[in-house]
C-alpha cells in the first residue's frame, strides 16, 4: 500500500519533478496579488471550503538548519516551484508535520517531498512522483499522509466522524525507454528523435575534451585547475616548429579562452594576412582541435559576450572568401591545396549573423533560466552551466552542456515531467546555439534560407526534401547486396544525390566570384550562410554516396570486406543494371568534387563520359566487348587520378603540421598521425574511390589485361 520504493541513497541525484501548467485563475492571482495579506489568513471552516485537507507527517532526520517541504502540482504545494513549496514543522521524533488545502474534485495530484538545505539548495526524493487520488475526497473528509522521506508512505482518508480507510494509491507513469537515435544516415533530415546529439560519435564534431557536467553553482576552484592544466600543456617547448605553426603554439600559451584562441587564428589567416599553405594548415588543425575540445578553452577572468567571437570569425571568413572565387578573385592567387584546406576552416568559425552580433546576443537562455515553471535545481544548473558561462566566456563546451540539459528534459524525462512550454523554449534555444556554432545539418540550413531563394531553387530544395523522405522509407538493412543498388533503395539514393547536386549547384554558382573588398555586412552574412549551406550539402552527399556503397557492398581497398565480392562479381559478370547504377552514382560524386572547385572541368567531363558509355550500351553492359571495356576503363582511370590528386593535395598541404602541433600540445599521438586520414575518409572522393576501384578492375579484366595491363591511350601524333 506504499507510495514510494526503497529509500534513495543520500548521494543519488533526485530526478526533477513533473511541472504542472498554471490555471488561468492561478495566473491572474499571481499577476494581481489577489488574496495576498500581510497577516496569515484564518483557517477556513469545513463548511466554508470546497477543498480537501491533506495532513502530512513525514519522518526525516536532518542536519541543523535543514527542513522538510512538500512540492507538487497544486497551488498549495507551490505548483512545482520549490521556493513556494509547503513547509512542514519539526516535531518530536523527527516527524515533520503540516497541512494544506487542495481543491477537491480533481482526479489526482502529484507531489514529492523535498529537503530545503540551509545553504539554499534542495534535495529531491528519488523515484517517480507520488500521487494523491482525490476522487471522493471533499469538505467532510481529510487525507493523512504518513511515511518516511525517500521511503514508503501511506495515505488514509479520515472522515469527520473519525472513521478512516486506506486510499487506493496510483503511481506516476514510469519513464519510457529512451527513443533510439537512428538517423538512417541522411544528415539529420528524417524526423529526429526527441534528442539528437550535437556531437555525434564518430563524426567530425566528436567531443575530444574533458567531461562536461551540470553544476548548480560556479566552481571557481575547478576553473582555476583547468586553466593551470591548459597552461601547462601549452607551455611545452615548440622549438621544432616554425612559421605559423610556431606562432600558434607560442600564442596558445597566452590564449586561454575561446575568444583568445579565435583571435590567434585571426592573427594567422584573418584580414591583412597572407594565405599560404603553412598558415592555412596550421590554422585548420588548431581550430578543429579547439572546437572539439582537444585543446581546452578556459575562462580568462574577463567577460566577453558571444558577439565578440562572432566578429572575430567574420574577419577570418572575409579573408578566405576574397580569394575563394572560381571566376575571379579580389586577393592573391591561391593554389589547389590552399583551396582544399581553406574549406576545412570555414565550418568551425562561429556565425556572425545579425542575431549573434547584437550587443546582447543569445538572451533567450536568460529568460529560460528565470522561468517559474521549472524545478529550482534545474534552474540553477541552466543558470550556472549555460547562461552565465555563455555571457562570460562562450566556448564549444557550452554546446555539450546544452546537449546534456536537452537530454535530461527529453530522453531522460517521463511524460509530463517538465512543462511543455519550457521544453519547447529550450529546444528553440538549442537550435539558436547550434546556429551560432555552425553545427546544423543541410536540411536545417536550407529551411532557414528558403525565404530568400528563387522559386526555381525552392523547387529543387523541395525535391531534395521529398527525395530524403523517400530514402528514409528504406531502412538500409540486408547487408551489401548489389540488388539493393539496382533496386528501389538504390533508386532513392540516386534521386537524393541528384537533388543534392542540383541544390548545391545554385549556391556554388552564387559563390563563384570572390567577395568584394567593399561588400556590405548584409552580403557578407548571406555569403557565410550560403557557403555553409554549400559545404553541408557536400557532407550530405558524402553520406548518400556512403549509402550507395553500402547498397552495392563496395568496400575499402585493402580492407577485409566479404560483401565486396558480390559487387565485384556483378560488375565482372557484365551486369548492365549494376553498371548503370554504379556509373550514375560515381558521376554524381564527380560533380560534387567539381562543385568543391576541384578541377571542375575535368570532373564534369569524366562524369559525362561515364553516363555516356552506359547510355550507349543500352540495356547491355559498357564492358560487353574488349573495345567498350577499354573505353570506360580510360574514363575510370581519369576519375581515379582525380581522386588521387585530391588526396595528395590534402597530404601535401598539411604535411607534418598535425603531428608537430599535436606533439607541441601534448595530445595523444594518434590525433596528429590520423588527422589528415580522418579528413580524407570524411570526404566525397573517398566514397567515390570505393565505387570506381572495383569498376576499374572489372573493366581492366574485360579488356583482356587481367588485373594490370597497359593504360588506354587515344590515337594521335606525338609532339
Amino acid at each position: 500500500g506504499g507510495l514510494g520504493g526503497a529509500p534513495a541513497p543520500a548521494s543519488a541525484p533526485a530526478p526533477a519533478p513533473a511541472p504542472a501548467r498554471m490555471t488561468l485563475e492561478q495566473l491572474e492571482q499571481q499577476m494581481t496579488g489577489a488574496g495576498a495579506s500581510s497577516a496569515p489568513a484564518p483557517a477556513p471552516s469545513p463548511a466554508a471550503t470546497s477543498g480537501a485537507m491533506v495532513r502530512f507527517s513525514i519522518r526525516a532526520q536532518l542536519d541543523f538548519g535543514d527542513a522538510v517541504a512538500v512540492v507538487g502540482g497544486a497551488a498549495g504545494l507551490g505548483s512545482w516551484d520549490p521556493d513556494s513549496a509547503k513547509s512542514l514543522e519539526w516535531s518530536e521524533g523527527d516527524v515533520w508535520k503540516g497541512e494544506v488545502e487542495i481543491p477537491a474534485g480533481g482526479a489526482a495530484v502529484e507531489f514529492k517531498v523535498i529537503v530545503k538545505r540551509s545553504g539554499g539548495d534542495y534535495n529531491w526524493e528519488d523515484g517517480e512522483n507520488r500521487v494523491l487520488q482525490l476522487d471522493g475526497v471533499g469538505a467532510d473528509s481529510a487525507l493523512d499522509v504518513t511515511g518516511r522521506f525517500g521511503g514508503d508512505m501511506k495515505v488514509k482518508k479520515v472522515a469527520d466522524d473519525g472513521s478512516s480507510s486506506e486510499v487506493e494509491i496510483a503511481k506516476a507513469a514510469p519513464k519510457p525507454p529512451p527513443p533510439s537515435n537512428n538517423n538512417n544516415n541522411n544528415n539529420n533530415y528524417t524526423p529526429a528523435p526527441e534528442f539528437a546529439p550535437l556531437f555525434a560519435d564518430g563524426g567530425a564534431r566528436r567531443w575530444e575534451g574533458r567531461e562536461v557536467y551540470l553544476t548548480q553553482h560556479r566552481d571557481k576552484d575547478a576553473e582555476d585547475r583547468w586553466a593551470a592544466e591548459a597552461a601547462q600543456k601549452a607551455a611545452v617547448a615548440a622549438e621544432h616548429l616554425e612559421g605559423p605553426a610556431r606562432v600558434i603554439a607560442d600564442g596558445n600559451s597566452k590564449a586561454g579562452s575561446w575568444l583568445q584562441k579565435l583571435e590567434l587564428v585571426r592573427d594567422v589567416v584573418g584580414q591583412g594576412n597572407k594565405l599560404d599553405l603553412p598558415a592555412i594548415a596550421a590554422a585548420s588543425v588548431y581550430l578543429r582541435w579547439v572546437s572539439t575540445g582537444a585543446i581546452p578553452s578556459v575562462e580568462s577572468g574577463r567577460h566577453f559576450r558571444p558577439n565578440h567571437m562572432a566578429l572575430v570569425g567574420k574577419e577570418v571568413f572575409i579573408n578566405l572568401e576574397q580569394v575563394a572565387g572560381e571566376l575571379y578573385k579580389h586577393g592573391p592567387e591561391v593554389g589547389e591545396s590552399e583551396r582544399v584546406l581553406m574549406r576545412q576552416i570555414q565550418p568551425w568559425l562561429p556565425s556572425f549573423g545579425a542575431e549573434f552580433t547584437s550587443s546582447v546576443p543569445l538572451t533567450r537562455i536568460r529568460d529560460i533560466a528565470h522561468r517559474n515553471d521549472i524545478p529550482h535545481d534545474l534552474k540553477l544548473e541552466i543558470k550556472h552551466t549555460i547562461q552565465n558561462k555563455l555571457h562570460r566566456n562562450a566556448g564549444p563546451e557550452d554546446l555539450v552542456a546544452t546537449e546534456l540539459v536537452l537530454k535530461k528534459i527529453t530522453v531522460d524525462a517521463y511524460p509530463g515531467q517538465y512543462n511543455q512550454g519550457f521544453v519547447d523554449e529550450f529546444i528553440v534555444f538549442t537550435a539558436e546555439l547550434k546556429r551560432f556554432f555552425n553545427c546544423t545539418g543541410a536540411m536545417e540550413r536550407l529551411d532557414a534560407l528558403r525565404g530568400g531563394l528563387d522559386e526555381e531553387v525552392v523547387k529543387t530544395v523541395d525535391e531534395l526534401s521529398t527525395a530524403m523522405w523517400c530514402l528514409g522509407e528504406h531502412h538500409g538493412g540486408g547487408g551489401g547486396d548489389p540488388h539493393r543498388l539496382t533496386g528501389a533503395e538504390g533508386g532513392a539514393v540516386l534521386r537524393a544525390l541528384r537533388a543534392a547536386t542540383a541544390v548545391r549547384s545554385h549556391f556554388s554558382s552564387a559563390l563563384a566570384t570572390g567577395m568584394r573588398n567593399d561588400a556590405p555586412d548584409e552580403s557578407i552574412v548571406q555569403r557565410q550562410a550560403w557557403r555553409l549551406a554549400e559545404i553541408s550539402l557536400e557532407e550530405l552527399s558524402f553520406v548518400l554516396l556512403a549509402r550507395a556503397c553500402s547498397c552495392a557492398g563496395a568496400g575499402v581497398e585493402g580492407e577485409h570486406n566479404h560483401s565486396g565480392n558480390a559487387f565485384a562479381d556483378g560488375l565482372g559478370g557484365a551486369w548492365g543494371e549494376l553498371w548503370t547504377a554504379s556509373c550514375a552514382s560515381a558521376a554524381q560524386g564527380l560533380r560534387q568534387m567539381a562543385l568543391s572547385m576541384w578541377r571542375p572541368a575535368e570532373c564534369n567531363a569524366v562524369a559525362r563520359e561515364l553516363e555516356a558509355w552506359c547510355k550507349a550500351a543500352g540495356a547491355g553492359s559498357p564492358i560487353s566487348s574488349p573495345e567498350d571495356a577499354l573505353r570506360i576503363r580510360a574514363s575510370l582511370q581519369r576519375a581515379q587520378r582525380l581522386v588521387e590528386a585530391h588526396t595528395a593535395a590534402l597530404l601535401d598541404g598539411y604535411g607534418v603540421v598535425p603531428t608537430a602541433l599535436g606533439s607541441a600540445f601534448s595530445l595523444p599521438p594518434h590525433m596528429g598521425t590520423t588527422f589528415v586520414d580522418s579528413i580524407i575518409r570524411a570526404g566525397v572522393p573517398f566514397q567515390l574511390s570505393r565505387l570506381i576501384t572495383p569498376m576499374l578492375r572489372a573493366a581492366t579484366r574485360a579488356g583482356g589485361n587481367g588485373d594490370g595491363g597497359y593504360d588506354a591511350i587515344v590515337l594521335g601524333k606525338g609532339v
